[in-house]
């Protein structure tokens, strides 16, 4: 998994005035009541559909062993939500290494059942077209957590099916360096004994103990309740469990990729107290929505 978590709401896209009540009658504005309404909308932290985690689900097989996917849901919403310039992702916020990442998952995916060339060349071309975005170093502040440890397992998938990557690119090279340092960091019998952070990004790691990594798993039959992880672990172990946990997900949001993260839901509460302990903001916006 990489952590591209986009919630419904974006406080920045409102204009809030310097004064939020009309000082003449001390009404509400316009602009309070979308606060609200945003905040209502939060609920427990519920996230976008994801690409990229769709697309690991995609690239499972049958478990019966009959040739074909085990999720074709999840096929066919990578088939129906190809954006216009031939990626994959939110339209409504550029994030390149979103783009790329989230991209690459779905050419995979699409290349890896032979179907749609259309769509997983024009994918292709989208990376292409903007591989030197990845150089800029500004953007380092914005890099996807695991990122680093995943994109390099895409591309090694993708020039095993036959894609024409650049990986001598000088912004792969950079990245695959950032790889070799972290996982340089994390001695193997660290990552297999006690759950680490690097148990959201194992979809990017080979040599793994499965057998030992099971013993993390969480009690709902996944690893650290994300889809790319225990997508990955399904097809490498078969594991009944996480087969039940993506089944669920999968059924649940029609092919796409969402879920219900635990660590997230922290956040989304602990942020909502935090508003609401600032001078007066419970009281005018806080109390109203939750």
């Amino acid at each position: 998994m990489v952590t591209s978590t986009n919630v419904s709401m974006n406080v920045n896209n409102i204009n809030i005035e310097h004064n939020i009540y009309q000082n003449d009658e001390n009404k509400e504005t316009p602009q309070v009541n979308e606060i609200r309404a945003m905040l209502r909308s939060i609920g427990d932290g519920e996230i976008n559909i994801s690409a990229y985690d769709t697309a690991w689900v995609a690239l499972v097989k049958k478990m019966d062993g009959d040739h074909g996917p085990q999720f074709p849901s999840s096929i066919n919403w990578i088939i129906q939500n190809q954006l216009s310039d031939g990626s994959w992702g939110d339209e409504a916020f550029f994030l390149v290494h979103d783009r790329m990442i989230n991209t690459l998952a779905c050419v995979i995916a699409l290349k890896s059942w032979n179907i749609h060339k259309d769509k997983w060349e024009k994918g292709l071309s989208f990376i292409r077209e903007n591989l030197w975005r990845l150089e800029d170093n500004e953007l380092d502040d914005w890099m996807l957590g695991g990122f680093e440890i995943t994109f390099p397992q895409l591309l090694d998938m993708a020039i095993d099916l036959g894609l024409n990557v650049p990986c001598d690119d000088p912004a792969l090279q950079a990245i695959f360096a950032k790889r070799d340092l972290k996982l340089a960091r994390f001695p193997k019998d660290l990552l297999h004994d006690e759950p680490t952070t690097l148990l959201f990004s194992i979809e990017g790691m080979k040599g793994l103990d499965w057998k030992r990594l099971l013993k993390l798993q969480c009690p709902d039959g996944s690893i650290m309740s994300c889809l790319a992880p225990t997508a990955y672990a399904l097809m490498k172990t078969g594991d009944k469990k996480c087969l039940e946990f993506l089944d669920g997900v999968i059924n649940k949001f029609k092919g796409g990729g969402k879920g219900v993260l635990p660590w997230f839901c922290l956040f989304v509460s602990s942020w909502r107290q935090d508003l609401g302990s600032l001078p007066g903001v419970y009281a005018f916006f806080v109390e109203g929505a939750l």
